[in-house]
């Protein structure tokens, strides 16, 4: 067996990739080498995921992720397509399936009429070193972990976190990868400084799953939570877009849908303002 995969899908933001982490692994067990389309901000956290596929995994690189914005070019991969059996383009997101029925993250399984499971069965990411060495730093410290920004701003401020999680900042540390919530003469500066703006995604896993509190909006840090074993038993979430229409393409996620009976996956509670 000797078949190829082309992979076009989920190059504009990090989140995209963790939804098709499932399909890659997948489609890794059915073809001989998968070569997977990546933008160039994103290649070391994707590559990350995908450690134990280095020799099925081909990354085709791309140096600025707005080329999936326009039409693809089909010219710019001809070589690596006409020499694929299977090719699978991010087009379809908008040409062929109207919005209110692209149902996230599922729409890219039930495109290619696979079992939507698989987006649960076949999830996996590593652990890394990166990952427990960050987390040494809190070991033994109540912390709250939270994401309040997507790639457009920010969803939820700092009081907003304190009234919901209801907790103080001055007695709980609140870690956020993006924002450090606490001024420079405050007790908690330094070490919330530590965990601004990671190389990788990955790098945080640890840290989010043993987190006494998690609050995120619906972003890369919700698609990859939402598949960990969390210490949190009441993960908080809230929508970057507060209309009916997006939650309703995020209900079925939310509700585990196709989550296969002996598979645990974090039951998030959404907060709609």
């Amino acid at each position: 067996m000797n078949k190829k995969a082309f992979i076009c899908l989920g190059i504009d933001n990090i989140g995209n990739n963790f939804c098709n982490v499932g399909l890659v692994r997948y489609l890794s067990t059915k073809y001989e080498i998968i070569y997977l389309a990546v933008s160039e901000k994103y290649y070391l956290s994707v590559k990350e995921f995908y450690p134990d596929l280095k020799n099925k995994i081909i990354y085709i690189v791309f140096n600025d992720s707005k080329i999936i914005k326009d039409e693809y070019s089909k010219n710019k991969m001809e070589n690596y397509i006409s020499n694929s059996d299977l090719y699978i383009d991010f087009i379809y997101k908008k040409k062929i399936i109207k919005k209110k029925d692209r149902i996230i993250p599922f729409i890219t399984y039930t495109y290619l009429n696979l079992n939507p499971s698989i987006f649960w069965e076949y999830f996996y990411v590593p652990d890394t070193d990166e990952s427990n060495k960050l987390f040494e730093l809190i070991d033994n410290i109540k912390y709250a972990f939270i994401h309040s920004t997507y790639s457009q701003g920010q969803v939820f401020k700092i009081n907003e976190i304190e009234k919901y999680l209801n907790i103080s900042k001055d007695n709980t540390l609140i870690i956020d990868p993006n924002i450090n919530h606490y001024n420079k003469k405050h007790k908690y500066y330094e070490l919330a400084n530590k965990f601004i703006y990671k190389n990788t995604i990955l790098t945080y896993k640890k840290t989010i799953i043993n987190a006494d509190k998690l609050f995120l909006t619906d972003s890369s840090f919700f698609c990859l939570a939402s598949q960990l074993n969390l210490k949190c038993k009441e993960p908080l979430l809230i929508f970057r877009y507060n209309n009916d229409l997006h939650y309703k393409r995020n209900i079925d996620w939310l509700n585990h849908k196709y989550l296969k009976k002996g598979l645990i996956r974090p039951k998030f509670k959404v907060i709609r303002k």
